[in-house]
């Protein structure tokens, strides 16, 4: 499952008016879609890559390339420089790959940001790899990823996410599915909000915006983390 591209630009100091992105008000666990097989779900675990160097980064980038359309997807040498050493500078910026313990299989990739000083997140990219798809691992991985963030910082108050939206992409049906599962796992759709994602070397795109709450937010408090996180790259009705 997934969604929107990064401010990486901006990471390695470059294009720094670059668009971020990615791919909303309960509790994160509460609607969680379980795992098919729940044996597996107990071997699966997230890998974090903090280094170009980590032999599962190439299987994050061939998800990554195989997952996203080209106007959602930050040039391969930009997440490079991203995990060179001291390439994200300051910024809390995580890079994760699900892998089954058994059998070493890599099964999905997730690319996500803390913002501890705002109190806000963002979930840049989510994918399972797409001979894996439709078996839960989307749905245990967001969730993981969720509660990392909230136990990471408690303080946090929501995620921001950014989708496709049906009517500006060119499988409708896929992104209203899309749309539906983060739903279902808590996050809420901003309707009236966009985000223009552009990743410096294709057109840019407007995206929806959704945002997992980790508290009780109304619709303008969630806005106002959308504003946080997007900067001026948010647009609102």
């Amino acid at each position: 499952m997934a969604t929107s591209r990064v401010a990486l630009y901006v990471i390695i100091g470059s294009c720094a008016n670059m668009s971020r992105g990615c791919r909303l008000a309960e509790a994160w666990h509460s609607c969680a879609a379980p795992y098919r097989d729940k044996r597996r779900q107990e071997r699966m675990h997230l890998h974090p890559i903090r280094s170009i160097s980590d032999p599962l980064y190439d299987r994050w980038l061939d998800v990554y390339q195989r997952s996203f359309p080209l106007q959602q997807q930050v040039p391969v040498s930009v997440h490079n420089a991203a995990l060179r050493p001291g390439g994200m500078g300051a910024r809390d910026v995580r890079y994760v790959v699900c892998m089954g313990e058994d059998d070493g299989e890599c099964l999905g990739m997730a690319h996500f940001e803390l913002f501890k000083a705002d109190g806000t997140a963002a979930l840049w990219y989510l994918a399972v790899a797409p001979d894996r798809r439709n078996e839960g691992i989307g749905g245990w991985m967001y969730d993981s990823i969720m509660h990392t963030m909230q136990s990471e910082d408690p303080a946090c108050k929501a995620c921001v996410i950014e989708v496709e939206l049906p009517d500006k992409c060119a499988d409708p049906d896929l992104a209203t599915r899309r749309i539906a599962f983060y739903e279902r796992h808590g996050a809420v759709w901003l309707r009236g909000c966009a985000s223009l994602v552009d990743v410096g070397w294709q057109p840019p795109l407007k995206m929806g915006v959704m945002v997992h709450p980790f508290a009780r937010l109304s619709e303008h408090d969630m806005r106002a983390v959308a504003r946080s996180v997007l900067g001026n790259l948010l647009a609102e009705d």
